[in-house]
C-alpha cells in the first residue's frame, strides 16, 4: 500500500473554473474531501519521472500515467482515509464520511432488507439506511480562506482578483476522536507494486505537501472473506468512470438526486467482466466529471458518465464468487480502473 500522510491542510480541486475571466471577479476554488485516484497515482508517477524514468506517449491519459511506473502490472485501489487506527470512506453526494468497519458490519446485518429495498424501493415508513450513522461530515473538515491576487514583481494587489479557497483540515476531527495531531493519511491499496518509496512531495493544489511512503502492509484484506456468494451489494469507494453516454430516458431518471426504485439497469452490465445475471437496482448518484487537464498535450482530458463515490448497486452474478476475488481480481471496469477508479467494497447478501 502507498500512504500519503498529511503535513498541512490540502486542497483537491473539484472540476470547474477558477479563472476570473471565466467565472467572474469573485472565484471559488472548491475541494473534495477525498483526492481522486489519479491525483495520488500522479504524484507517484511524477516521483519516478524525477528519478529519470520517461513517460510513454499514449492516446489514453491513464496509460501514460501508468507507463512511468516500473511495475507494469500494478493495480491501485482506493483512496481510503486513515485517522489513527480507524479506516474511513466517503459519500460525495451525501457529504459524509463513514468508519469502514462499522459500515461493512451494518450493511452485512441489513443486507437482505437492503437488497429488497434497492430492488423494489423502500418497504416501510423509512429506508433501512436511515439508521446508518456517519463519523463526520465533509463540512467538519473544510477550512475556508479568502485570498487576493498579487503582482509579485510590482508588489501590488491585482485589481478585482479575489477568490475563496476551501482546504481540507482534519485537526478538529482528530481532536474530537482523541487522536494525536498529524495522524491523518490517505492511502491506496496496491497489487504488484514492489518499489520502495519514502519522500516528501506536492499533493493537490496550491503547493501543499504530504509525506509519501510505500509498504507491504495491507488493510482491506481483513474486511474480505472467502465465502462464495452470487448476490452482492457494492459500495463504491471511488468514482466509476463510464465511457458511454446515458440514453435519453435514463438521463431523465438520473436527473434525480438518487434512484431508489426498479429500473432497466442493463446500462451498468458493461462495467463487469464477470457475467451478470441481473442488476437488481441501487441507490446511485450519476452525473458527469472531467478527468482533468493534460499538461503534456495542453488539452482537457475527456469527460465521462460517472457513478459517484458513495453509490450502492445490487448485483447478482451468474456464478458464485468470494469478496476477496471480486475486489482484487474482478474489479469494475471503470475507465482508468488500474488507478483506482471504480473501487468498490463487496457486501455479500446472505
Amino acid at each position: 500500500m502507498i500512504t500519503f500522510r498529511l503535513i498541512e491542510p490540502l486542497i483537491f480541486r473539484e472540476s470547474g473554473e477558477i479563472d476570473p475571466w471565466v467565472s467572474g471577479i469573485y472565484s471559488d476554488a472548491r475541494t473534495s474531501i477525498f483526492p481522486s485516484p489519479s491525483t495520488l497515482v500522479g504524484t507517484i508517477a511524477t516521483y519516478f519521472m524525477e528519478q529519470g524514468l520517461t513517460l510513454s506517449p499514449s492516446e489514453e491519459w491513464y496509460e501514460e500515467m501508468l507507463s512511468v511506473i516500473p511495475d507494469k502490472d500494478v493495480i491501485f485501489k482506493g483512496p481510503f482515509l486513515r485517522l489513527g487506527e480507524g479506516i474511513y470512506i466517503g459519500s460525495k453526494i451525501e457529504g459524509k464520511v463513514y468508519d469502514l468497519k462499522l459500515l461493512i458490519n451494518y450493511l452485512k446485518d441489513i443486507s437482505i432488507k437492503l437488497w429488497y429495498e434497492l430492488s423494489y424501493g423502500i418497504q416501510g415508513e423509512k429506508s433501512v439506511l436511515e439508521d446508518l450513522k456517519a463519523s463526520f461530515s465533509y463540512k467538519d473538515v473544510v477550512l475556508e480562506k479568502v485570498g487576493i491576487g498579487l503582482d509579485r514583481k510590482a508588489k501590488t494587489v491585482k485589481k478585482s482578483l479575489i477568490y475563496n479557497v476551501n482546504l481540507i483540515d482534519f485537526s478538529k476531527i482528530l481532536k474530537k476522536l482523541g487522536i494525536e495531531a498529524n495522524n491523518a493519511e490517505f492511502f491506496l491499496e496496491s497489487k504488484n507494486f514492489k518499489e520502495e518509496l519514502n519522500f516528501i512531495s506536492n499533493l493537490g493544489g496550491r503547493g501543499r505537501i504530504a509525506a509519501i511512503r510505500a509498504s507491504k502492509e495491507t488493510i482491506i484484506n481483513k474486511y474480505l472473506d472467502n465465502k462464495k456468494c452470487s448476490k452482492y451489494i457494492l459500495y463504491f469507494v471511488s468514482d466509476c468512470l463510464i465511457n458511454k453516454p446515458l440514453s435519453a430516458d435514463l438521463r431523465t431518471v438520473f436527473g434525480e438526486k438518487d434512484i431508489f426504485f426498479a429500473w432497466n439497469w442493463d446500462f451498468f452490465k458493461d462495467i463487469f467482466n464477470r457475467k451478470v445475471r441481473e442488476i437488481k437496482g441501487g441507490k446511485i448518484y450519476v452525473g458527469v466529471r472531467g478527468a482533468g487537464f493534460s499538461l503534456r498535450k495542453k488539452i482537457r482530458k475527456p469527460i465521462y458518465t460517472t457513478v459517484f463515490q458513495g453509490s450502492l448497486l445490487a448485483v447478482e452474478f451468474e456464478k458464485e464468487v468470494n469478496p476477496f476475488e471480486l475486489f482484487w481480481n474482478e474489479p469494475a471496469q471503470s475507465v482508468a480502473w488500474r488507478l483506482g477508479y471504480g473501487t468498490f467494497i463487496p457486501i455479500p447478501v446472505a
